[in-house]
């Protein structure tokens, strides 16, 4: 998979993903839970379980996250890095009794710190497994958002 600027530009617009409104917190075990079940932790960071537009079954699973969460200097910019290092897990929202979806690292897609924080991270399952344990892909947009658009 390659990333364009198009793809980290649209990755935060979530245009599939509308907000459902208000400011009510979101109890465990319900439907509207299950939107945020591709939300986990990856060491001390926030990562988000995502699918670009095309991706099939089959294609890698990937989580988007800051830069600074992987390991680099300010400068820096890493493509295809392999790391295997890395324990991402999800299990935001579950009721307590179910276990949590875990898979780790495969490789750092591309991440940087430079102008922006960002890190894309190919996980070591295929998008359909990790959807398969319970975890909810957000679909990025194809295209950057106008202005006026809410996000």
């Amino acid at each position: 998979m390659r990333f364009t600027p198009a793809l980290l530009a649209a990755a935060s617009a979530f245009a599939a993903n509308p907000p459902v409104g208000g400011t009510v917190l979101v109890e465990p075990g319900t439907p509207e839970a299950r939107r945020f079940s591709g939300v986990g932790r990856m060491g001390g960071c926030t990562v988000f379980f995502f699918k670009a537009a095309g991706a099939g079954p089959s294609s890698p699973a990937y989580v988007m996250t800051a830069g600074h969460c992987i390991d680099l200097g300010a400068n820096d910019v890493l493509t295809g890095r392999p790391d295997a290092t890395r324990t991402v897990q999800f299990a935001p929202l579950q009721k307590a009794s179910v276990p949590p979806i875990q898979a780790r690292s495969r490789r750092i897609a591309y991440s940087t710190m430079k102008e922006v924080d960002i890190a894309i991270v190919e996980l070591d399952s295929t998008s359909a497994e990790l959807e398969s344990t319970g975890a909810a892909a957000f679909r990025l947009a194809r295209s950057t958002p106008s202005a006026s658009t809410a996000v």
